[in-house]
């Protein structure tokens, strides 16, 4: 009777495990990477853009409809990814990210075009530039007493000394964002977000993200001679530079 079991016993073992492996597969714990079986978890990328390339560990990945903005990853290997993310005309977005086992990890990248195409100047005799050269001359910059808050209320953000603080909301925690070697003469929230930062210093606005973790994301809006910007709404904003005003997309 033994002889037999031993005889069987491969027979039986190996289908189970087969079945085992094939569920863990299908509910996305499991996955292949080198030929080898690795523990796996998901990730959600919500696009700026559509039409974009998506790259993750440096292997492209088919996206069945370019025009989603939301794409969902199943059986990401556990552990830092890198993610790339490209369309053209756009400055591309890169960062190693923490996924977990069995559990579904999301991200916000953002894209900033290269060159800005929709630029439209404002008449210097309007009241429109008026208004708008003397609040961006009369710019406040907000200070530790005097934080500016994101508009879901979740962070807050002030200047000191050339440096960009940013703070959690619930955690509390402090993160210098930014430091440089000019003045920072211009800094808000970018579009509704509370994780990204618009900023003007020297030559140049700038978009950066407020994580400085696994590779922060750092890209140039606009260059000028000495640009100040304030915003027109969540899309759009104002740019003074050497008194001429114009309006371009954030």
């Amino acid at each position: 009777m033994r002889n037999i079991f031993k005889k069987y016993y491969w027979w039986f073992i190996v289908p189970v495990l087969m079945i085992v492996l094939f569920v863990l597969y299908q509910e996305g714990n499991l996955g292949f990477s080198n030929w080898k079986i690795v523990k796996t978890g998901s990730l959600e990328i919500v696009l700026p853009e559509n039409n974009v390339k998506i790259f993750i560990n440096e292997i492209e990945k088919n996206i069945t409809n370019p025009r989603e903005l939301n794409i969902l990853f199943k059986k990401v290997p556990v552990g830092l990814n890198s993610v790339l993310i490209s369309k053209n005309g756009y400055w591309p977005w890169m960062k190693k990210i923490e996924i977990s086992e069995g559990k579904k990890t999301i991200i916000y990248p953002f894209l900033t075009e290269i060159l800005q195409e929709d630029i439209t100047a404002i008449d210097k005799e309007s009241n429109l530039y008026k208004d708008i050269k003397n609040k961006i001359e009369n710019l406040f910059i907000p200070t530790k007493d005097h934080k500016l808050v994101s508009t879901n209320a979740g962070a807050s953000l002030w200047v000191y000394n050339k440096t960009i603080f940013f703070q959690k909301i619930d955690s509390g925690e402090v993160v210098e964002v930014f430091t440089g070697t000019n003045q920072i003469t211009g800094v808000d929230f970018y579009k509704d977000r509370d994780d990204v930062i618009l900023f003007s210093t020297g030559n140049y606005i700038y978009v950066i993200e407020t994580s400085i973790k696994n590779n922060q994301n750092f890209q140039p809006l606009f260059q000028g001679e000495n640009p100040k910007f304030i915003k027109k709404d969540n899309q759009n904003i104002y740019i003074l530079d050497k008194n001429i005003l114009a309006e371009i997309k954030m």
